[in-house]
Order: structure tokens, then sequence, then C-alpha cells
């Protein structure tokens, strides 16, 4: 029976009724009544009091980033109190009208299904709901509001009373039977609704916010592991948070957009203890070594896609931040496992590449399931599917390891690739070195002889040049060898004006006249003198110049023997 006046009175409402009562007597708004239409499957009863108990991360993924990304939220706000025990979360998300917050309270009914059309009292991918709270909180406050709705409303779960009420029956060995009405009584009974008018600024938008209090006191141990994972941030980069701005972003947010369904990436901000807020998004890839590699994997026989791939496989090595090493399962916005899809099939048998395996670790990605028939079990820790699905299964593993070698193969052709650069850079410096220390020496002596061994030195160095030229075609190296030699053949020809010019007048007695020297003796002793002053004026004996003091040697010689010198007799004195 329903009170009249201004109450709603004792009795579970429908929530048809509700907004009709609202409508015709505004007084109501803001008090609080009772919605019945609870349903809970008995199967998912271990689940509220097991597993969701012992991982707090699951309940928080539950109840917050799950729901916000399945509401198309792109902003989301995490306040975390710890003073008072309270994480307040906050989306732009659709919102949802009083029918559907009631439905929040169904257990193991859920009709969400990734992949497929989203039905519209969707509730929760694993069936469970809010009561991913259950063991984590004393009180959950739900508020929110569709777009264009004039009504805010709000859900109010006594969690603790439950617990105690589930407690003081055990006590007196007469508990509750979890599977039976009983149970839809105490959560009806547990959780209040209220009705209110939205600000005129607040119509035209829809939002949600979810507020946890009593953590601290209702589960110390799992209050504390949730704290010290949001402060480290790691855990929210599983999920789908928008890319930093760097080179290939909006091309994998495209691709994404385009072939997964309700695909949207979110942008998180974070409040911890009233510090400045921060905003979180995912890490970028900064190197621009990078190959951006898409693919859908799809059943050879129908045709039938069960996951998109986006790759960055880097073409110089492996990613030195080990979180972003590997590829790993996505499904509804949500990490799957750790990053190593695929690992088990990097190595090839019939491959003798013994780095092969390493190679995995030049790619970085997301395999992001698209069929409802392949799902992650309640801890996302691995994939399942039911039984009649595991011929799917089987498929989708094939097609990771046909793709993986394919990538292993690529990266491996990069690795050559990346070989053969790198010892064409080495060559081009050696090259370079080379030619600097001629340059320096040509700077330094105007001697014809000097010249004659530089030229025939810088010779040897366009050769050098050449056989590089024709061994690479790396830009870079290719760019730089034909700009130094056009530079050596200028160099060249100056080194042969020199030796033109002092051809002609040039002897062994002219150069022990030029270098000041008195010397007696054969042309030996000669020869030996000449060459210590040369070391002297022009190398200062440092012996980087070995080489061109040898090809010098040789030209000294050949100007001993040059017809036409002036060695009248074996002894060279310097003139008066």
């Amino acid at each position: 029976m329903l009170s009249q006046g201004s109450s709603f009175g004792d009795a579970p409402l429908d929530s048809s009724v509700v907004k009709e009562m609202v409508a015709r007597d505004s007084s109501l708004l803001g008090k609080k009544f009772k919605l019945d239409g609870v349903i809970v499957g008995g199967d998912m009863i271990s689940k509220v009091s097991g597993e969701l108990e012992r991982d707090p991360f699951m309940a928080e993924r539950e109840l917050f980033m799950q729901n916000s990304i399945d509401a198309h939220a792109r902003n989301i706000s995490i306040s975390v109190n710890a003073s008072k025990g309270r994480i307040n979360h906050s989306d732009d998300g659709d919102g949802m009208e009083l029918k559907k917050l009631g439905a929040t309270r169904n257990l193991g009914v859920s009709a969400k299904v990734y992949g497929e059309e989203r039905q519209p009292d969707a509730v929760g991918f694993h069936k469970v709901g809010i009561f991913a709270g259950y063991w984590l909180a004393e009180k959950m406050i739900i508020t929110t509001k569709p777009k264009n709705d004039p009504y805010v409303y709000t859900a109010i779960f006594h969690f603790g009373r439950i617990r105690q009420i589930l407690r003081e029956a055990k006590s007196q060995r007469t508990p509750i039977n979890l599977d039976d009405i009983e149970f839809v009584k105490l959560v009806t009974e547990n959780t209040d609704f209220t009705v209110n008018a939205a600000e005129p600024d607040e119509v035209p938008r829809s939002f949600t916010r979810v507020a946890l209090e009593g953590i601290d006191t209702a589960n110390p141990v799992a209050w504390d592991k949730l704290i010290n994972a949001i402060e480290t941030r790691k855990h929210l980069q599983t999920y789908n948070l928008e890319f930093e701005p760097f080179k290939y972003a909006n091309d994998i947010g495209l691709f994404l957009s385009c072939n997964v369904p309700q695909c949207n990436s979110v942008r998180v901000k974070l409040d911890m203890n009233g510090n400045p807020s921060e905003t979180i998004v995912r890490k970028p890839v900064t190197d621009e070594n990078v190959v951006l590699v898409t693919r859908t994997l799809s059943h050879p026989g129908t045709n039938e896609p069960l996951a998109q791939v986006w790759i960055l496989r880097k073409r110089n090595g492996r990613y030195r931040d080990e979180d972003l090493q590997g590829l790993i399962y996505m499904c509804g916005g949500i990490a799957v496992g750790k990053r190593n899809v695929g690992f088990e099939y990097a190595s090839d048998p019939t491959q003798h590449d013994i780095k092969r395996r390493d190679y995995y670790y030049w790619l970085t990605g997301e395999v992001w399931l698209v069929t409802p028939k392949i799902k992650p079990n309640l801890p996302r820790t691995e994939l399942t599917c039911d039984p009649e699905n595991l011929a799917c299964m089987d498929v989708l593993n094939e097609q990771i390891k046909s793709f993986m070698k394919d990538l292993i193969d690529d990266v491996s052709t990069d690795r050559k690739s990346m070989t053969s650069q790198t010892e064409a850079v080495t060559r081009m410096n050696r090259i370079k070195g080379r030619w600097q220390r001629i340059t320096v020496i040509g700077n330094m002596t105007s001697n014809p002889n000097a010249a004659l061994a530089l030229r025939n030195q810088t010779d040897d160095e366009i050769k050098a040049l050449n056989e590089l030229l024709s061994d690479t075609g790396y830009a870079p190296v290719v760019e730089e060898a034909n700009a130094i030699l056009e530079e050596m053949k200028s160099e060249r020809r100056g080194f042969s004006k020199r030796i033109a010019a002092g051809a002609a007048r040039l002897s062994l007695a002219d150069t022990v006249e030029q270098l000041g020297l008195t010397t007696h003796g054969d042309e030996a002793t000669v020869y030996r003198e000449v060459e210590q002053r040369l070391r002297h004026t022009y190398i200062k004996d440092d012996a980087e110049y070995a080489r061109f003091l040898n090809l010098l040697h040789i030209d000294l010689l050949a100007a001993i023997h040059k017809p036409g010198s002036r060695r009248g007799c074996s002894t060279f004195r310097r003139p008066p």
C-alpha cells in the first residue's frame, strides 16, 4: 500500500510509479523510498563473498572504470580522501535513469556483452554490479543523471548493514539463505533512493558519481592496497587512456574507433588527499624510429572478426621501458593479463637465429577482442570461453601465432638492416677521420712532395668512398659520402696544382737549402736528415701521421733519383 500525502510509504515501488508521483507532487523530491525489482542469480554469491573480497582492484575496476568506459565517458575524475576512508569517482558518461539505477542491485543477471550491441539494462559484464563494493565499504552512494533529464537520481547502498545482519544471523545459527528471496528482501530494505530536481545548468548534461565511504573501517587491508596502487598510478595504465600526443596517437585512435565497437579512450584526473590534480594519460612512444602495424584477426572459415591489433614495431632495438614491451589483450577498454600475448610464438624452431625471442621486446601494442565468444575471467588475468567456443579460442591462438611469425620476421629484417647501417656509419666515420688528418696536413705545408703524398692518400680515400657508396643505400651515409667526395675531388685538384708549381724547381739539393741544413755525406745520410727535419717541422713527431710519413719517405727517394737533380757528387753542402 502506498501512503498518501508527501510520502512514498514503506513498500517498494516500481520506478515508473515513482516518476509519476514526483511529477504530481514536487514535495516528494529528496525523500527516500525503496525500489522493487531486485533479481539475484544464486551462482554469483560465491563471487561476492570470495574473489571480490580478496581483490580491491577488481572492485575498483568493476565499480568505477568499467562502468564509466561502458557509458562512453571521455573524462573521469578520481578523488581520494585517506583521512576519511573515502573515494569519489565521477564521469561524463551517459548516466542512468531510475529504472537502470535500480537494476544495479541485480546480481548474476547482466545483459552486458562486448562485441555486440549492449542491452539497455546492462549493469555489468561479470554480472556483479554494485556488489563489487560489498566487502570494500560501509556505504556506497551513486548519483546519476541522463542527458536532458530534469531529475537527478541517487541510490544509497548500506553494505555495512547487510554484512552485520548476515553476521548476526550466522552467530544465531539461523543464516539467511543467499540463494532465495530472503536475500532479495535484504538488499531491497537496505538500499535507499531519492529523486531531486536537476539544476538548470545540469539538465543538458549527463553524469554519474560514485562515492565509497568507510573503506578504512570496513576493510583496512584492502584500503591500504588500494591507496598504494592509486598512488603509484601504475594500475591506471591498464585502462584505455588517451595517449599523450605523439606521431601515431591519432592513427591508433582512428583504427580502434573504426574497428572496435564502443571503443572510447578516457582521460583521468586524479586528486590525492587535496593535492593539486594530476591528469593521467597513456605513456607515449617517444621513439620516432617505429613502424605502425595494424591487423584484423578473423576466423578463416567464417570471416568473423576475432580481434583487432595495433603494434608499434621498433626498428633499432628493444623498448627500454619494460611497461611498453610486448602485447596485451584488451576487452571492454580494460587490459587482460600481462604483456606477453604471443610471446611463446616469438621463437621458431626452424630458424637458427637465437635472438628471435628477444625480438618480441621490439614490439608494443594491444590485441582488442571483438568477438563475444571469448571474454576475460573475473580477475581479468586470462581469457576464457564456454566449452562450445573452445574452437574459436584455438583459431584466435593460431591467428596470433601466424601474425607473430610475420612480425618477428620483419624485426629480424630490420635488425640485419640496422647492422648494415651501423657498419656503413662506422666506415664513414673512419674515412672522415682520415680525411680530416689529410686536410690538416695540407693546410700546414706547401711542399710539392708533401702535396704529392697527400694527393695519393686522397686517391685512396676517394676509392674507399666509392666502395662504400656501392655497398650501402643508407640515405644519411650516402648523402654525407657524396658531399665529402666532392670536397675530396676539389682538394685533390689543389694538391695537383701545388705539385705542378714546384715540380720544375724542387730537387733534393733545393730541399736541403730550403730547410736550412748543412749536410755532408751520401744520399742516404742526406735523406735521413731531411726526413728528421720534416718530422720536426711539419709533423712534430706525431704518431697519428705515421701513414703519411711512409708515403712521404717514398716520395723523397723518388726525388733523390729524379733526372736533372743537382747531384754532381755524392756530397751535398749548403752554399755559402
